[in-house]
């Protein structure tokens, strides 16, 4: 389990940061999901430590980046969680065999999806489930009884830090059961302005022809298409 003193190294601002000037983002274009926080000082974003989980997810769609994936690996990795097979989704296309077209549709989500996700409710209902009380959640995480009674009952946001403690104390990964599980980023694709795609009797290949490394295969396997 990761320790408070390895949440410390855990700063969410440069996380953005360096995503942010990866892709050419502009801290004013990062801010504006966020309410009108930060708008005049839009540099603040990248000076802080922690940050509420909600916001995390608004700016990951900012990014095209699921920081919040990236926080999931790396503190709470040694606790499992099956993602729903429809968040796995990327797109599909269709083939028009007779017109000889393809049309692709994209699954993306929005910042305002986090809206509704409220985790203070979610926090007591797993709180009941494991028969446990405000005062000795509390107790073990080290804070008064009236802060965990303020997520019940008034807060629907949380720091992503204390998100991660609680999480280490149900051994339930929150990140992944609350944000993740309905977030539809794809990080890990970047594709250029012309992707290709070759298709045989026997394999299906997809590929950015000016990136060597973005290429998908799939083969037929036993009369059956390994998708």
């Amino acid at each position: 389990m990761k320790t408070n003193d390895l949440l410390n190294n855990l700063h969410v601002g440069k996380m953005i940061k360096q995503v942010a000037e990866k892709k050419k983002i502009t801290p004013q274009l990062i801010v504006s999901v966020l309410d009108g926080r930060y708008i005049k000082n839009a540099d603040k974003i990248f000076r802080l430590p922690d940050m509420y989980s909600s916001d995390i997810g608004r700016i990951s769609y900012v990014l095209e980046h699921n920081l919040l994936e990236d926080i999931s690996k790396e503190y709470l990795s040694f606790i499992p969680f099956s993602m729903p097979p429809d968040r796995k989704k990327l797109f599909t296309i269709t083939l028009d065999a007779y017109n000889h077209k393809f049309t692709l549709n994209t699954f993306v989500g929005k910042s305002s999806d986090m809206d509704v996700i409220d985790v203070g409710v979610y926090l007591k209902a797993l709180s009941k489930q494991n028969g446990c009380t405000s005062k000795s959640i509390a107790n073990k995480m080290g804070c008064s009884e009236n802060l965990i009674k303020y997520y019940y009952f008034t807060k629907k946001e949380m720091k992503i830090k204390k998100l991660i403690e609680m999480s280490q104390l149900f051994n339930r990964n929150l990140i992944a059961e609350l944000f993740l599980s309905k977030m539809y980023i794809s990080p890990f694709i970047e594709m250029g302005d012309k992707i290709e795609m070759v298709i045989t009797d026997r394999e299906i290949r997809i590929f950015d022809p000016r990136n060597p490394d973005f290429s998908l295969d799939y083969t037929r396997l036993e009369n059956q298409k390994k998708l």
